[in-house]
């Protein structure tokens, strides 16, 4: 082989293992791109959350296809931060949402520009006892739920172009998810589009479906020994005729959902000063419509309740 020829295969060489790295690099830039938007969530810093988003970005939640950044911030700021923070940028006394994601799936397309990622979560969530009323249990569920994103490298730098959130499953924490109810949280329709509903979605996407229902959320990727695409299912439904067995004590449903159909967070009691909280009531006594008389202790470090 003549130098000429050994240089030109060299040459090939650097450009493939560039190309690698490259990859490897964006792959490692868009999970951190989508474990950042989950730590910022998790603390209802919303603001930051807008600021990852693409300008022609898209947010699809409970049904809900929310167009541009002025979609996403209907959905984040003025939907979720007035109902779950009054209207605060970031985290407040007594209300709880982890969502932690794993099991991640990235796809950097030939041209490096975009990428496609799969993401699974599992959420504890809930209200303290000290910021519920008297003589009501304290909301605390769980959720499952699966992402399928899309990623645009916007100047340089990776930005989240689709957000699609799927939740798969809810359950009550006292009960679990054995027995979630059909339509346990409800999905956004037509009746609830923008303009005529100000914090509604801009269209609908009924692709999504929820525990006891059950689907196959599709993937963006092909099966990595096949080689083939995977071909979208129809979901597995209730069969005809099926009936609601008797349920388990239940609780109050998840705060989680389209805007039009969530309830507003419960006003927080006043602490009393130099007392001690009790504990919360049994699933057995909220059932049994047993009231819960609090005591509260002053607030430490700097904690207040809920305005």
């Amino acid at each position: 082989m003549s130098v000429e020829q050994q240089v030109k295969s060299l040459e090939k060489k650097v450009e493939a293992l560039t190309r690698e790295l490259t990859e490897v690099h964006d792959e490692l830039k868009i999970r951190k791109l989508q474990h950042a938007y989950g730590y910022y969530i998790d603390k209802c810093l919303y603001d930051e959350v807008i600021d990852l988003f693409s300008d022609d970005c898209e947010v699809r939640f409970m049904h809900g296809v929310y167009k541009g950044k002025a979609g996403a911030r209907r959905l984040y700021v003025e939907s979720f931060q007035k109902r779950f923070t009054g209207g605060k940028n970031g985290p407040i006394y007594g209300f709880l949402l982890d969502h932690p994601m794993y099991q991640d799936v990235v796809t950097i397309t030939p041209d490096g520009q975009m990428a496609h990622a799969r993401f699974r979560c599992n959420m504890q969530a809930g209200t303290h006892v000290n910021v519920t009323p008297n003589g009501q249990t304290p909301r605390q569920w769980w959720e499952g739920a699966l992402y399928e994103n899309v990623y645009k490298k916007v100047d340089g730098t990776w930005r989240i172009h689709v957000l699609n959130y799927n939740p798969v499953w809810h359950a009550n924490f006292e009960t679990g998810w054995a027995y979630t109810p059909p339509e346990y949280v409800r999905f956004a329709d037509e009746s609830q589009l923008y303009p005529k509903n100000p914090l509604g979605p801009d269209a609908i996407d009924r692709t999504q479906v929820l525990w006891p229902d059950h689907g196959v959320l599709t993937f963006h990727y092909p099966h990595p020994v096949t080689g083939k695409k995977f071909k979208p299912q129809k979901p597995s439904t209730a069969p005809r005729g099926i009936g609601v067995r008797p349920s388990a004590p239940s609780a109050p449903p998840p705060v989680t959902g389209p805007a039009p159909a969530r309830q507003a967070a419960p006003k927080p009691v006043a602490a009393a000063p130099q007392s001690r909280p009790q504990r919360a009531p049994s699933p057995e006594a909220a059932k049994s419509g047993d009231k819960l008389v609090v005591e509260r202790a002053p607030a430490k470090s700097g904690a207040k309740a809920r305005a």
